[in-house]
This record gives structure tokens, C-alpha cells and sequence, in this order.
């Protein structure tokens, strides 16, 4: 099998998507072409010739950048129902882990339909999202939940609302001053995803008001009670699994975890994404969705979707449980 996402000597970044390399595709499409003792030799010989490309790479960080991935990817069959499931822990993450975890995100995100859309310039995409990753989870450390799956190999940012006013108007202005030139596009699309969440949650409508709330929440609106309530939830910001480890039931891990939260909290959840196998993934844990909205004529598909406390699972379908 012919590896697409392949290393530019002597950057060692991907040449399709300019991360460093092995990037999260690259990882993916290495796992599929190599049974686990050819995978292991073949990231071993990479590592050393990036050695000799790379002077300030440390043992460490080639350990940890060729070798010890593909040893998590092959602790498991990946093929069959075998999962990591008795290895996977769920915690809550910490200032250290922002810069791994930023990684993580960009790698993810990086090949994905709105990326392109985003960013069309692949050499300056992963830089940005690292800028943004970087910035969405200061923010979601100080004001949201930010939880972490395994050994860094997946994340889940939550942010509660409604959210005072002020904290929104601070991130925003974080948020559009790391996406640089991109700032138009990072601005639209926030804006879609604010329509949504106000719409799903009933929340105030206007620039970046969805994400606050302008009263009490629990009390009365306008005369004649035209005006509904807001609804108290948490909004799924962020989802990302490795790629390479997937069937591992990592995001299955990470959902879950917070689920339990949420139920027993009695609070709404709501989310955007773009990804098909993501959407399944909600699906069939309760979450619904009305159909996709697409953000610009011939843009990518979003898809809103709500899911309200104690909604019960789905039975498992095919592809389940990624």
C-alpha cells in the first residue's frame, strides 16, 4: 500500500499536510499498510534517518514522536471487536498538556473538510491550528471542561452555558487574533456555530450574544411569556481521537464520561460537527440532529445536534464505538 502522507528531508513535515511528520493521516495509513512487526521496524529505520536530518532531536522526543505511537497502535489488534477499553482512562487535563494536546487537535483537524475550507494554503493550515488549538484550550482549562483520554491519544473540550458576556468577547478577540489573515473565515464559522447552539438551546441571538445570557436564567421573559427560557447545557466544542488508534473506543471513552455528567446534572448537550463518523458516533448515544446546514453555498456540511439529559443510547450499528 502506497503512503500518501509522506516526509520532506530534511523538515521531516508531512508534504500534503505540513505537520510534523509522522502526522495523524500518515499514522493511519501507515497502521492499514504494515502488520505490527513490519510498523515497529519501519517507524524504527524512519527514526533513525530523521536523526541525521534533525540534530536537536533528543532520544526522547524521537521515542516519543516514531516509536511510541505505533507501540500504542499495535497493544491491540486493530481489526476484530479487541479494544483498549480495560487500558483507557478518562481525566481532567492540566496546563502541561496543552502543548501535546494542541498537536493532537491540529493534527486531527487538519485534513478535515472545513480545514480546507478554512485555510486553503495547506503550508500555513497547521501553524494556525496550533495557534488556535493553543487558545481554545487556555480558554477551556479556565472557563470549560477539558478532559483527556489515555496517554494524550484523545480530548474532549466542554463549555458550559450561557456564559457571561465578558468572557466571550475576551475569547473571541483571542480566537481572531491567532487565526491572523484567516480571521474572516474563523469569524463566519463561529458565527454559523453560534446560530446553531442559540437555536438548540435558546439563547440570545446577535454577535457572539448566543453564548451568553442577557438574564437570570429561570426567569420570567417579555409579557405574554413570548420569549423562551434559556436552557442550561454544556456544548461539545472539540472531539478528536488519534486516527491511527481508531475502533479503540477512545471518543466512545470520552463521551460517555461526560455524559454521565450531564445526566446527572440535568443539563443539555449541544455540539457542531462536520464529520459524518462523528455524527454516528453522537447518534447513537441520543444525540439528534435536524439535517446538515452547509456554511457557504458549495461549502462543507454542519451538523447541530442536541441531546437531552437521560436520553437513552441507540443500539450499537455498524461502525460503532469509534
Amino acid at each position: 500500500m502506497t503512503v500518501e502522507h509522506v516526509a520532506a528531508r530534511p523538515s521531516w513535515r508531512c508534504r500534503v499536510c505540513r505537520a510534523p511528520w509522522p502526522c495523524q493521516p500518515a499514522k493511519a495509513q501507515l497502521v492499514a499498510a504494515y502488520d505490527r512487526i513490519g510498523l515497529c521496524l519501519y517507524v524504527a529505520e524512519r527514526s533513525a534517518a530523521a536523526a541525521l536530518d534533525l540534530p536537536g532531536l533528543t532520544p526522547a522526543a524521537a521515542y516519543a514522536r516514531f516509536l511510541g505511537w505505533a507501540r500504542a497502535a499495535t497493544r491491540s489488534e486493530p481489526t476484530g471487536e479487541t479494544t483498549m477499553e480495560s487500558e483507557m482512562t478518562v481525566r481532567d487535563a492540566d496546563v502541561t498538556d496543552i502543548a501535546e494536546l494542541s498537536a493532537l487537535l491540529a493534527e486531527a483537524f487538519v485534513t478535515n473538510p472545513v480545514a480546507g475550507w478554512l485555510i486553503a494554503d495547506v503550508s500555513t493550515r497547521y501553524t494556525t491550528f496550533l495557534r488556535l488549538f493553543d487558545v481554545e484550550l487556555t480558554h477551556g482549562l479556565r472557563h470549560g471542561v477539558v478532559h483527556v483520554a489515555g496517554n494524550r491519544e484523545g480530548v474532549a473540550v466542554w463549555q458550559p452555558y450561557p456564559m457571561r458576556l465578558t468572557t466571550v468577547t475576551d475569547h473571541e478577540r483571542e480566537v481572531l487574533g491567532a487565526a491572523g489573515i484567516y480571521r474572516r473565515r474563523v469569524a463566519h464559522l463561529r458565527a454559523v456555530r453560534d446560530e446553531h447552539r442559540a437555536a438548540a438551546l435558546r439563547l440570545p441571538v446577535g454577535p457572539s450574544a448566543s453564548l451568553s445570557a442577557r438574564s437570570p436564567v429561570g426567569s420570567a421573559g417579555p409579557a405574554g411569556g413570548s420569549a423562551p427560557e434559556p436552557v442550561v447545557g454544556h456544548e461539545l466544542v472539540y472531539l478528536a481521537a488519534a486516527p491511527w488508534l481508531r475502533r479503540r473506543r477512545i471518543g466512545a471513552a470520552l463521551l460517555d464520561h461526560h455524559q454521565r455528567t450531564l445526566d446527572a446534572a440535568g443539563l443539555v448537550g449541544h455540539t457542531v460537527t462536520d464529520e459524518e463518523y462523528a455524527r454516528d458516533l453522537l447518534a447513537v448515544r441520543g444525540w439528534r440532529t435536524p439535517g446538515p446546514r452547509h456554511l457557504s453555498p458549495g461549502g462543507p456540511p454542519l451538523w447541530s445536534m442536541r441531546r437531552d439529559p437521560g436520553t437513552r443510547p441507540i443500539p450499537p450499528t455498524a461502525g460503532y464505538g469509534r
